[in-house]
């Protein structure tokens, strides 16, 4: 659907939140934070509608996701990502206003001490979770918002999602490949591919009912995420263990 069609929409009282579904929907939400981007924003930013309470709930995360994805000095050198690190990050912790580094200076974090082999301390590794907590929150609302672009509609009520890292761009392509056959298939992109890509794919039951759906997220061509949205149905049926991979 056209910016401008969706707009008109919005300022009529006809569209639903992406989100929740509530009606009508009184603003617009950028699904991929505009706090990922450096001025000026890319022309094909996606937005969907959103109710005043969604929009105010998912803009608590969206920092939260930023500082995630461009605090790891460790990663390839992405230009947006490292300016964004010694930019509005750095400042953001230096005035003690960054939630994520809150959470590294907590107990809430696993940390594990970093040594060479002559014992000399290097720094400390810290382990983020995806699978709960404010980056689980920020993939979800993502996941709602891109299915909602997609396919004009909103994602099942009773669906539930998992989330989790995935190692390369290798292994996120090979997943996608071996389950091309299960159903729909759909990507987006942001700018020149940078910043956002995402692929999805729909598993539907005979009756056509959305059973799952499953979202290959890479960010700053650098961070690969999966996540998975699954119904009721297919919940009971699937093996834990591919669930434990989320």
């Amino acid at each position: 659907m056209a910016r401008a069609g969706r707009r008109k929409r919005l300022l009529s009282g006809e569209s639903e939140c992406a989100y929740c579904g509530r009606v009508p929907a009184v603003t617009i939400d950028h699904v991929i934070p505009k706090a990922l981007f450096l001025p000026p924003l890319p022309l094909d930013m996606i937005t969907v509608p959103a109710c005043s309470s969604c929009n105010l709930d998912k803009s608590k995360y969206d920092v939260f996701l930023r500082d995630h994805l461009v605090s790891n000095i460790d990663l390839p050198a992405n230009e947006t990502a490292d300016r964004i690190r010694t930019g509005p990050y750095q400042r953001a912790v230096e005035r003690k206003q960054s939630e994520l580094w809150k959470d590294i200076q907590s107990d809430r974090t696993k940390k594990t001490k970093l040594s060479d082999d002559k014992g000399n301390y290097l720094g400390m590794h810290v382990e983020m979770y995806y699978s709960h907590g404010p980056m689980k929150e920020a993939i979800t609302f993502i996941v709602k918002g891109l299915y909602y672009r997609l396919l004009d509609k909103r994602i099942p009520e009773n669906h539930s999602f998992l989330v989790g890292g995935i190692p390369s761009r290798e292994d996120l392509l090979h997943q996608f490949q071996k389950l091309k056959s299960l159903g729909q298939v759909g990507s987006a992109k942001i700018g020149d591919n940078k910043i956002f890509v995402c692929f999805c794919q729909t598993y539907c039951t005979d009756e056509e009912a959305v059973a799952a759906t499953m979202w290959g997220l890479i960010f700053y061509d650098r961070t690969y995420m999966g996540c998975l949205s699954v119904g009721p149905n297919l919940r009971r049926q699937t093996d834990p263990a591919f669930l434990a991979q989320y």
